[in-house]
């Protein structure tokens, strides 16, 4: 089974996509992936699934990058 990672940076936003070529399932709001989905809206994101039984699996997420103004001081942690 082929597994494809994508990160891209467009404007002011970071996408990441994770796609498989597996058997893909019926998405029914999975608990581990509703909890993604809560996590990617907290930073202003968005999570996308795209899966069926026997098509295999794309999940995607894009969030908002900051303006590097709003990350004075996080270089010190």
């Amino acid at each position: 089974m082929a597994v494809k990672v994508t990160v891209r940076s467009v404007d002011a936003a970071v996408t990441a996509e994770i796609r498989d070529e597996g058997v893909g399932f019926e998405f029914d709001g999975v608990t581990g992936l509703t909890s993604m989905r809560e996590r990617a809206a907290l930073v202003g994101g968005h999570l996308a699934v795209d899966t069926a039984p026997g098509k295999g699996t794309a999940i995607r997420v894009t969030v908002p990058v900051a303006d590097r103004d709003e990350w004075r001081g996080f270089d010190q942690w």
